[in-house]
């Protein structure tokens, strides 16, 4: 006799169709050090995003014009007026999540995902017992 399996429950299509992930950390200089995500949406040298504060997660995109935009080394620099929107700090490690149908970056401070992995599954986190 086997031991038995219990198949995955099959997860929805998430909202805003496919995207990506990567995390990473934040540089003394505001760099994401990550540039994966950035590759996947398309985004190249010079082209101008949009930072926008959104509830403690920043959220880019691109624009046709602004002061901030992805780095000729395809990295993209946080300035210090959104990092201290949303209390991010040096050394912060990042998930960079890449809406890759809609072209927006959304960058969350890992207490975020650790708040929505709570509000999800509280349950898979309660302590062992043994």
């Amino acid at each position: 006799m086997g031991i038995p399996f219990a198949f995955p429950v099959e997860l929805p299509v998430p909202p805003m169709g496919e995207f990506t992930c990567a995390t990473t950390t934040i540089d003394p200089a505001g760099r994401l050090g990550d540039r994966s995500v950035i590759k996947r949406l398309g985004w190249v040298a010079g082209q101008p995003v949009s930072i926008e504060p959104s509830q403690g997660l920043l959220r880019i995109r691109v624009v046709a014009e602004s002061e901030s935009s992805v780095a000729a080394n395809g990295y993209l620099f946080l300035p210090v007026s959104a990092r201290r929107s949303v209390r991010l700090h040096t050394g912060e490690r990042v998930l960079m999540a890449g809406g890759l149908d809609c072209g927006v970056l959304v960058v969350c401070p890992l207490r975020a995902v650790g708040a929505a992995l709570w509000s999800y599954r509280p349950d898979l986190f309660e302590a062992a017992v043994g």
